[in-house]
């Protein structure tokens, strides 16, 4: 099991496996730019990867969103760095991992789209016991302009790494392989969430089948905000060539996170009983169409 878009089945997903693929992950969102004065920012050369992976810069808005491109494992990557004081780690937590569905449903879907959650949470074997991984399957369906329905069944590893690394001795035997400290320096609380795709059956033959993996990993700063570094890879399959996909996803990457920053910003906001300017939900709105 690794970060390519191959999908996976429940039996893949094991004491073994798991750890392996947190490593990966923590591995590859280390190789992605931090903001300068970032708190987790380290030098990333302690790891063979930050050699071969090499981001391009794309669209930004610093020191908030900022948009990167690369190749890894033969696929083309989108990478993100968000670094917010107005979204807290809770808040984070609730979006991306225990409310994981129902923020999507009212941030990033149209109306025509759904998300439904196969079974819930469960609880998953974690190798010498650092910490718990939970663990859900989902099944998306999501309409693409004129295109056939996209079908996407995923799931979703989330794994709350300890406050310190870990003190046990690493080895490099795929039996014992720990997730090894993060070449990002951890933070006080700091969560990871994977989403591979997942094998099965489509509900509807006329639908295409759509594959995704994305990793994402939270830290809380100093001041109480966040700062997450993501990545994603995706086919949508079907007639769509992968060279528009791949022009398109930066696009979709940048309005998602837009809305989703938006959505927990404006609630809070809400919340402390502060106006939301008007000008700038609008401003928002534009950019996502």
């Amino acid at each position: 099991m690794d970060l390519s878009l191959t999908p996976i089945s429940a039996d893949d997903i094991t004491p073994i496996s798991v750890p392996t693929l947190i490593h990966q992950a923590t591995t590859l969102l280390s190789t992605l730019p931090t903001h300068p004065s970032s708190q987790t920012a380290s030098t990333s050369s302690v790891s063979s990867l930050a050699h071969s992976v090499s981001w391009t810069p794309g669209k930004s808005a610093p020191p908030k969103i900022a948009l990167y491109t690369t190749k890894y494992l033969g696929e083309p990557w989108i990478g993100r760095v968000v670094r917010t004081s107005e979204m807290s780690y809770e808040d984070a937590k609730e979006g991306l991992w225990t409310e994981k569905a129902e923020t999507e449903r009212k941030t990033v879907y149209g109306e025509r789209d759904t998300i439904e959650v196969e079974g819930g949470w469960r609880k998953v074997e974690y190798a010498q016991g650092e910490g718990e991984v939970w663990v859900e399957d989902v099944r998306k369906l999501l309409h693409i302009q004129a295109f056939s329905a996209r079908e996407f069944l995923e799931t979703v590893l989330c794994y709350e790494f300890p406050p310190h690394p870990p003190s046990a001795t690493y080895s490099t035997s795929s039996a014992s392989h720990l997730p090894a400290p993060s070449t990002i320096t951890p933070s006080p609380r700091s969560f990871l969430v994977i989403s591979k795709p997942k094998s099965g059956a489509l509900r509807d033959p006329k639908d295409v089948r759509g594959v995704y993996t994305c990793v994402e990993r939270t830290f809380e700063m100093e001041d109480g905000g966040v700062e997450m570094f993501f990545a994603v890879t995706s086919d949508a399959g079907g007639s769509i060539p992968r060279w528009v996909q791949n022009m398109a996803m930066p696009k979709q990457v940048w309005a998602d996170t837009e809305a989703f920053l938006g959505y927990f910003e404006g609630r809070d906001k809400g919340a402390k009983g502060e106006k939301v300017d008007e000008e700038e939900e609008e401003e928002e709105d534009y950019e996502m169409v």
